[in-house]
């Protein structure tokens, strides 16, 4: 019997007790075995697909104002040289949606691992948006684990051809991502806070999607145009998750976008994205003697 995550558990049990309509919904929706969710607030809603929903998989859609801008973010990720697979492939999902419908938590746990993703969503009301996604992982196993963690995006700015670069290096690592319209003006920039991405790659979806699941190490290229995606791939050893929720949670940080859309004299608008941030947890504390 796994017991390793109680604590996360306990939390969302005591959360549970104030259970709103949202939650029953979400309860609801999960006994049909459906996995696709809708998060809002204000004027942005985002579209997440946990493993049996329709569409892509992950979250596939990001309206602001009406307006969706993305086709694809996910995660995938490959133990100990194995395979690259979708986390959802852990199994053992744990969805939580909160009372105000703008957070959706899902937690994959296995004998193995555990990886958990978290999106918030915060509409301002002028045509802007917030989005905060965090993804933790957890080693369940007695021994260490060499993971390699992906994080890919497809933005398909406005409906048009795009422009896509990633900046960094082999040797300091990955760190943002800027991706704008071939008429300038719109673009969104991702930030990752350290640690940064060990490798990347930046091409069409096909392509970049072909990369990740062929289980070699991203080497790029690191600029493209037209319809364009990219990928962060983290590889870290990662120790035995030791109990301690507190310890496991303060090596972690989170993703920030923002989106905004502005009319411009002309009467075309164009698209803002804001900075962004993702980390994958390199290191977890070990069980005290």
């Amino acid at each position: 019997m796994k017991t390793r995550l109680n604590p996360f558990r306990a939390r969302r049990h005591q959360a549970a007790l104030g259970l709103t309509l949202a939650a029953i919904n979400l309860i609801f929706l999960t006994t049909r075995g459906m996995a696709q969710y809708t998060i809002t607030s204000g004027n942005s809603s985002a579209t997440v697909n946990l493993g049996s929903g329709s569409g892509l998989l992950g979250m596939n859609s990001w309206n602001v104002d009406g307006a969706n801008q993305l086709a694809q973010q996910w995660f995938w990720y490959s133990v100990n040289g194995g395979p690259v697979e979708a986390i959802n492939e852990i199994g053992g999902l744990v969805p939580s949606l909160s009372s105000d419908g703008t957070t959706l938590t899902a937690t994959y746990e296995n004998s193995t691992m555990a990886v958990e993703v978290q999106y918030s969503l915060s509409g301002t009301g002028t045509a802007a948006a917030d989005l905060t996604a965090t993804a933790y992982v957890f080693n369940l196993t007695a021994a260490a684990l060499n993971i390699n963690f992906y994080q890919y995006g497809n933005f398909d700015l406005l409906n048009q051809a795009n422009t896509l670069d990633v900046y960094g290096d082999t040797q300091d690592g990955y760190s943002t991502v800027i991706q704008t319209t071939t008429g300038g003006g719109s673009g969104i920039q991702e930030t990752i806070n350290q640690p940064y991405a060990n490798y990347a790659a930046a091409d069409s979806p096909g392509n970049v999607m072909a990369d990740i699941v062929s289980g070699a190490a991203l080497n790029g290229p690191y600029s493209a145009s037209g319809s364009v995606a990219w990928a962060f791939e983290w590889s870290s050893s990662v120790a035995p998750y030791a109990g301690d929720a507190n310890n496991a949670w303060n090596v972690l940080q989170d993703q920030d976008m923002s989106i905004s859309q502005v009319p411009e004299p002309a009467s075309l608008s164009w698209l803002a994205m804001g900075s962004g941030v993702i980390v994958f947890a390199r290191r977890f504390w070990k069980r005290k003697v």
